[in-house]
């Protein structure tokens, strides 16, 4: 059974940086980063999560269950609610752009379901940080 943690991301990379309105909702630019964001990145950005990969097989299926943790951080200059408001809005947007890949090269996706969101502030305050954490069950084609 072959990995397929590296063909979701690619996946999900693709699929956020061909939404239009998720770089309009980002100020014109998606800012996707893999597993960290540089210091200092402009907000917003966003980083894909550490992958979780699982068996999932049965007798007649080499299925495997794939989660994928989204993070979206935002910071609106002094404006704590807006702040909130603007990751809760790209949050949503990315949850509808993850439920909406179908395609994932060597594999069958049989589900693909939004999982949890949670939507906090970090411990400096000013940073509105959300997680999205989607679920693929897949089958090797």
């Amino acid at each position: 059974m072959s990995d397929p943690a590296l063909p979701v991301s690619e996946a999900a990379e693709a699929a956020f940086r061909a939404s239009v309105a998720l770089a309009a909702a980002m100020g014109g630019n998606v800012r996707l980063y893999d597993g960290a964001a540089p210091t200092n990145a402009p907000f917003p950005y966003l980083v894909l999560g550490e992958v979780e990969v699982n068996d999932d097989a049965t007798e007649c299926c080499d299925s495997t269950e794939v989660y994928v943790p989204v993070h979206i951080f935002a910071r609106v200059a002094a404006d704590r609610k807006e702040t909130g408001k603007q990751a809760k809005r790209i949050a949503a947007l990315v949850r509808s752009l993850m439920r909406d890949i179908d395609t994932i090269p060597g594999y069958d996706v049989v589900i693909s379901e939004f999982e949890s969101a949670r939507h906090f502030f970090d411990t400096d305050g000013l940073t509105a940080h959300s997680i999205n954490t989607h679920r693929f069950l897949l089958d090797p084609i």
